[in-house]
């Protein structure tokens, strides 16, 4: 009984948890934009450097290809982005911001901000800086590794 306790409360069940959360009130609050699921994401490589391609955004996020291309399409059809052909590579294309695009770049960053501000209240400022340099630190010994499980069998 006490490994089913461990289950539930557990470091990964935790993370589990408040990812959930985070998931959640992030697809409501960004939802206020007009985005979906991981568009953030996409939109955020495209603020950074702008007309990339899909590829180029796929390997920066770490996502499929698919799923930039889905994304892509989507912001595409909302307005926010647009698709031209690679003046290098005619076999190629490149994603750009529209200005609808780049009106939206500080509403979701402030939307962003209120989520984290939501997500962390029990946290004081210490508390937040030590959480996001463990999760840093996490992230960064698995950056290039996918977890093995394995049977203890």
């Amino acid at each position: 009984m006490a490994e089913s306790v461990e289950l539930c409360n557990g470091v990964s069940a935790l993370l589990k948890r408040v990812a959930h959360i985070n998931r959640v009130e992030g697809e409501r609050i960004l939802g206020e934009c007009g985005f979906r699921g991981g568009q953030e994401y996409v939109m955020g490589a495209l603020w950074e450097l702008d007309g990339q391609r899909p590829g180029d955004i796929a390997r920066r996020l770490g996502l499929s290809a698919a799923a930039v291309t889905k994304h892509v399409r989507n912001l595409t059809q909302a307005g926010y982005l647009e698709s031209r052909m690679d003046s290098e590579d005619k076999r190629a294309s490149r994603i750009f911001l529209t200005a609808s695009g780049h009106a939206v770049r500080e509403t979701v960053g402030q939307n962003i901000q209120r989520l984290e501000a939501e997500l962390l209240s029990p946290l004081n400022d210490r508390e937040r800086e030590e959480l996001a340099k463990l999760l840093s630190a996490i992230l960064a010994h698995h950056k290039n590794a996918c977890i093995e499980y394995r049977s203890s069998a």
